[in-house]
């Protein structure tokens, strides 16, 4: 079974990214727990691109 993998591949990459919104982290580690781990993997994308998006119009 694939699941711990995912869970903690995740979980890193969380921990590695830039997003510094606790509602965000706080969603993906709820997402984790329960096994959404495509909704996990999806919102943390999402926010990594909000992120680097900002960061570059705030350039």
């Amino acid at each position: 079974m694939q699941e711990p993998h995912y869970r903690s591949a995740i979980a890193e990459l969380l921990n590695d990214s830039p997003i510094a919104r606790g509602e965000v982290i706080r969603n993906v580690r709820e997402f984790l727990i329960v096994g959404e781990y495509a909704l996990a993997f999806d919102t943390l994308c999402e926010w990594i691109s909000h992120v680097q998006l900002l960061a570059v119009t705030l350039q």
